[in-house]
């Protein structure tokens, strides 16, 4: 079995915007098979939220610095995840997520690699 190993203070530090205020990129990556996952980092900045309509895929992460504040917005539920506590999405949940000060953390999303479909859903 194949290990992969890469550090994460150089991507965390060369970070660029896919929205206003919101940071991700993809690091590794499994497309084989029937269980797609994309390993990634990511980072929030202190400003308005960011929505999703519908998340098309599971994800699972965990806060690394700071605080992230998901919204269920269609049940109306938060979650305060503080660095160092994990979190689920699940797949089709109406998510809107902020930071009330930036927060980073790593996140897998259940996707093969380049899967833009999650990206092009944020507003």
């Amino acid at each position: 079995m194949p290990c992969y190993s890469t550090e994460t203070a150089s991507h965390f530090a060369t970070l660029t915007p896919v929205k206003p205020g919101f940071c991700i990129r993809e690091l590794l990556g499994n497309a084989e098979g029937e269980n797609p996952a994309t390993f990634n980092i990511f980072r929030i900045d202190k400003g308005p939220p960011l929505s999703h309509d519908k998340g098309p895929f599971h994800m699972f992460g965990t806060v690394t610095e700071g605080e992230l504040v998901l919204e269920d917005f269609r049940k109306q539920e938060t979650v305060h995840v503080k660095a160092g506590d994990i979190f689920r999405v699940a797949q089709g949940t109406p998510l809107r997520w902020s930071s009330p000060e930036g927060c980073k953390g790593t996140c897998i999303h259940l996707k093969p690699p380049g899967d833009q479909e999650y990206l092009n859903g944020i507003y």
